[in-house]
Order: structure tokens, then C-alpha cells, then sequence
């Protein structure tokens, strides 16, 4: 068989892999009536769409002056516990979220803002999203509407009383993350071929690529950071395709797929630094390397303003909404929120180590130290050597901003860092590669690579197939209710990604403050419900009147801290309440 034959095949095998690993288990933390028990005391207590829409809980009206994120509402007071479900319309509310909403806290802003789009107005009026991410998710819904998969209408109350059609939305737009997952890996395999001629090697770094913790999550959630990373990477791959051969088709690709890189997630801008480098790299007169930069940005910026046209509209009619819309960015919680006292550069290493497996994470940072002291290297191997500053220098950008933010933030905002995840991994799989024991013992070294990788990614996996652990909390919370619990509070308002289906009209649900602690002299809540990244130990919690009580994932002994699958959750349950013999 010629090489171009092998590759061929090898590809269409990876491809397929990856669309067993990318397209299944997709439907975890769907809205769904199964729940109706939990949320309402019994199935036939439950309210109607009319009745949730009548009590106040259709409050989600599209406004063309705020961003389609923005949070409704007065913003409440995180100084103290406060109730949040003393109303009939606190109460709609926050069914309408277990009615629509899914199991991850950001998928919903898409839909949201797919929903302004009426009457005429295309403004996703969420630019921190591109337009390359809103407007195909819209096309995808339409084209799956035509064929009869899902149901599309502008009735709240028709979702709201089948929250499981609504559910197709994100089966939809998962189905849009997956896509870009199967071209992420042709872009790996092209990647790492222009370090080895080898072609088990860039094989396995597809692979490991298809198992690597951050793109199975990824690919299993309607959000565009993992299409983003890809697109720099093909940047990246364009700009060295440029640098070998000077041609102006390639330095018209790489602008363009900088743009469109842009144009999908805005923290993907880096890519753009693909374009000087590549100018840097290229033999020829400054004049000439001004001309071509100058060029291909401005193709970039063209690319990301049809992509997002409202952006340069309203940068001149209503700049306010543009400043809005970079605001709402600034207080995404994943971006500013924290929940632990963990250092910047320690959470930043386990969270790498967490997205980027141990290749990434240990033989990637170690085949990066030993390039930093290696000058031959640098000197004969210059093909290599482009297309790892161009790929290199948008990750270590990356990298960078997400070490500095880093400290004390949750375990989903690792998925900022899938860029540097990818390349820390690639670089591990070719380090391996190249050492004498990779070399002569290639397929025992790749296999092992491939285990390192998948041992982590496949927990991920499993956490979408099963994504248990939010009922069984439901059904200890349903017992406890049973046996006289009243009270419950939770550190984030209530919402069916970071609290269990409750009875949300006989449950007194409190959210405490902004520090997560219950006040100093204020009620003592029968239950604490957080949502928490990996188990903890449990027992009597000393000097409270508390048990903790953990419960764990499909592997609870693998964590997946950057998952909202099958999420760990942390019970603080009154002694009295919890029963003999009872954990």
C-alpha cells in the first residue's frame, strides 16, 4: 500500500474513532418531566407551561440593549442568606430553569440568544460567542426542524410542557462541538506528521487527542472553546504551509482562519499572532513582510466582521451594547468566581495535568523544558521549528492568562486552557517519538502514550453515559424532606446544574452569601447542598450541627473536575435528619 493510501485509511480509522467517542453519550443533563417528582413533591402537583408562564416564570424577554446573557432581575443580596423561593413567581422561575435548562451552567446562553432573533434582527447580542458558533447552531436547528427531528417554534409554553424537545437543542448543538472535535483531529495528525515521518506517530497523537479529558468534555458540550482551539491550530498550520512556500493562497488561508478563529470565541484572538510570525519566519525584504501582514490581518478582520456583523455595527451606533457585552464577559463566573484557597500555580498545574492527561501535562512541559536547551535542535530541524512557534506562541499566550487567573477557580475553568492542553500534548507524543526507546520499540511506547491518555478521557466518558449522581441526591433529598427537612441552602442560585431536582414548593431554599458560609447568628438550614469537583472525606463536621456526606460519579476514584457530568456533591445534613446507620 503507497503512504498516501496508509495515511488515507489511518485517517478514516481515526475518524471514525473519534465519532464513536464524540457522538455518543451525548445526551447527559437533558430537561426532562422525569424529574417532575423531585421538583414538585409528586408527578401530579406538577405545573403546566400556562401555569409557570401565568405565576411570573416566562420573565425571559429578549432586550436589544443588554447582552442575551445578562442575568434578569434586581441582583440580590450576597451579604446574607437570603429566600429565594417565597413567591409564586421565585417558584416559576426556577422551574422554568429545571424545564429548559441543562446540567451545564453556559450551554443555555446560545439558545438564549438564538432566542432575540425574531422579528427581523439577527444581533446574537453576545459577542463573546462569535457568530461562527451562533449563526450555525442556528442553521443546524433549522435544517434538523425541515427534517423532522426537532420542533421548532416561538411557544415558551410549548417547551415548557415538553422540556424533553428542548432537549434536542442541545443534542444539536453538541452534535456542532462534535464536528469540529473530527476535524481537530485531522488537524493533529497533520500536525504532528511535520514532526515525524514515522506515521505512528502522529496516529498516536490523534488518538490521544480523541482521548484527551478536555476534548472529550468538549466535544460533549454546546460551547465554542474547543472549535476555537481548533482553528488556531489550523492557523497555525496554514501559516507554516505559507512560510515553506511563500504562496499567496496560503497567506490568504491563514488570515481567514484567523479571523474565523476569532469569529467562533473571542478568546481565540491569539491566533492571530499566527500572521507576524509567519512574516518574521519567512526569508524576504521587510517592505514585502509588512505588505503580507498587513494583508492577511486585514483578510482576518474582514472574516471575523462577516462573521459577526453586529459587532462593527454597533461599535458605531450603539457602542454601549459592544461594552455591555465585554462587561458580561469580565463576570462569567468560571472567569472570576473561586472555591478554594488554591494557589494560582498549583491549580493551574492540576487542572493542566486534569485536561491535558499525563502526556500533556508531564512528558509535554518536560519536552518543552529540554527544547529550551537544546540549540541543535532549533538549528536542523527547521520545518519543525516553524510549525512549533507558530502553534507554540498563541498556547503560551494561553497558558500564560490562564496561570495568572487561575488561583482558586473552579474545575470547569480548566476548559480555558484546551489550546495549551493540546499542544503540551502533542509535544509529549513527539518527545516520546523521538527518544531511542520510542524509536525502537515504537508500538509498545505509542500503546502506552495512548492508555496514559485514555485512562483519564474514558472516566469523562463514562461520566456522560452515566451522569447519575444528580438524582440519586434528589432521592436522598426527597427522604430527608421525609423525615422533617425544611430548609435547604445551596451557594449559587438554584438551577438543575448546581442543585438536585427539590420540591421547589415546599422546600425553604435559602442561598447563602457570596463566601459560600452560613452568617454568624443567622438560621442553622437543616441541608447544605455545593456542587464540588472531586470527593472529600466525610463524617461529623466539628463544632456544627453537621454530617458531610459525599456522593460520587460512575468512577469515584477518577476525578473529572472540568465535567458538570456526573457531578460530585457535598451534603452538610443535620445529625438528627441523617438516621441510624445511615452514612
Amino acid at each position: 500500500m503507497s503512504q498516501p493510501m496508509r495515511c488515507r485509511a489511518i485517517l478514516a480509522g481515526l475518524l471514525l474513532l473519534g465519532g464513536i467517542v464524540f457522538f455518543t453519550g451525548d445526551g447527559w443533563g437533558l430537561p426532562s418531566r422525569a424529574v417532575d417528582p423531585y421538583v414538585f413533591g409528586s408527578a401530579e402537583r406538577a405545573w403546566s407551561g400556562a401555569e409557570i408562564v401565568e405565576k411570573g416564570g416566562a420573565s425571559w424577554l429578549p432586550d436589544p440593549n443588554r447582552p442575551a446573557d445578562a442575568a434578569s432581575g434586581p441582583a440580590l443580596d450576597r451579604e446574607r442568606m437570603v429566600e429565594v423561593n417565597q413567591t409564586d413567581k421565585q417558584k416559576a422561575k426556577i422551574i422554568r430553569q429545571y424545564r429548559l435548562y441543562s446540567a451545564q451552567p453556559d450551554e443555555m446562553v446560545t439558545f438564549m440568544s438564538l432566542a432575540g432573533m425574531r422579528g427581523g434582527s439577527f444581533d446574537p447580542r453576545m459577542y463573546q460567542y462569535g457568530g461562527l458558533w451562533i449563526y450555525p447552531v442556528g442553521g443546524l436547528l433549522k435544517a434538523a426542524s425541515i427534517a423532522g427531528l426537532v420542533t421548532v417554534k416561538p411557544d415558551l409554553n410549548y417547551y415548557l410542557d415538553r422540556p424533553e424537545e428542548f432537549g434536542r437543542f442541545y443534542r444539536v448543538a453538541r452534535v456542532y462541538s462534535g464536528l469540529w472535535g473530527l476535524v481537530g483531529v485531522w488537524a493533529t495528525f497533520a500536525l504532528v506528521r511535520r514532526f515525524s515521518e514515522r506515521l505512528i506517530v502522529p496516529a498516536t497523537a490523534a488518538v490521544c487527542f480523541i482521548l484527551l479529558p478536555i476534548v472529550v468534555n468538549g466535544t460533549h458540550e454546546a460551547k465554542p472553546h474547543l472549535a476555537g482551539a481548533v482553528l488556531v491550530m489550523l492557523a497555525a498550520l496554514a501559516g507554516a504551509r505559507y512560510v515553506e512556500s511563500g504562496t499567496r493562497r496560503w497567506m490568504l488561508l491563514t488570515g481567514a482562519l484567523c479571523g474565523m478563529a476569532s469569529g467562533m470565541v473571542l478568546s481565540a484572538a491569539v491566533a492571530f499572532l499566527v500572521i507576524p510570525l509567519m512574516v518574521v519566519l519567512r526569508p524576504m525584504w521587510w517592505g514585502e513582510r509588512v505588505r503580507v501582514a498587513a494583508v492577511a490581518g486585514a483578510v482576518g478582520v474582514a472574516v471575523y466582521c462577516l462573521t459577526n456583523p453586529y459587532v462593527p455595527i454597533n461599535l458605531v451606533r450603539k457602542p454601549a451594547v459592544v461594552r455591555a457585552n465585554l462587561g458580561a464577559l469580565g463576570q462569567a463566573k468560571a472567569i472570576v468566581g473561586q472555591t478554594s484557597d488554591i494557589g494560582a500555580l498549583p491549580n493551574a498545574r492540576r487542572l493542566i495535568v486534569e485536561g491535558g492527561s499525563m502526556v500533556g501535562g508531564v512528558f509535554g512541559v518536560t519536552g518543552i523544558l529540554l527544547l529550551m536547551f537544546n540549540r541543535a535542535w532549533w538549528r536542523e530541524h527547521a520545518r519543525e521549528r516553524v510549525a512549533l512557534i507558530l502553534l507554540g506562541a498563541p498556547a503560551a499566550v494561553v497558558l500564560v492568562q490562564f496561570v495568572w487567573l487561575a488561583g482558586g477557580k473552579p474545575g470547569e475553568f480548566g476548559r480555558f486552557a484546551v489550546l495549551p492542553d493540546v499542544v503540551l500534548m502533542m509535544i509529549g507524543v513527539g518527545m516520546v517519538g523521538s527518544l531511542r526507546v520510542g524509536r525502537e520499540w515504537p508500538a509498545a511506547m505509542m500503546a502506552s502514550l495512548v492508555m496514559l491518555v485514555g485512562f483519564q478521557g474514558l472516566s469523562y466518558w463514562a461520566g456522560f453515559w452515566e451522569d447519575g449522581t444528580r438524582l440519586a441526591v434528589a432521592r436522598r433529598l426527597a427522604e430527608l424532606k421525609a423525615r422533617g427537612a425544611r430548609t435547604i441552602a445551596m451557594p449559587a442560585e438554584p438551577a438543575p446544574y448546581c442543585l438536585p431536582p427539590v420540591d421547589v414548593t415546599s422546600w425553604r431554599m435559602l442561598l447563602l452569601p457570596a463566601d459560600g458560609q452560613t452568617p454568624e447568628g443567622a438560621e442553622t438550614p437543616d441541608v447544605i447542598v455545593r456542587a464540588v469537583d472531586e470527593l472529600g472525606r466525610g463524617g461529623d463536621v466539628a463544632g456544627t450541627p453537621y454530617r458531610r456526606i459525599y456522593y460520587g460519579g460512575a468512577w469515584p476514584w477518577v476525578k473529572t473536575r472540568i465535567s458538570w457530568a456526573d457531578k460530585p456533591f457535598e451534603l452538610l445534613i443535620r445529625r438528627e435528619l441523617v438516621g441510624e446507620g445511615t452514612p
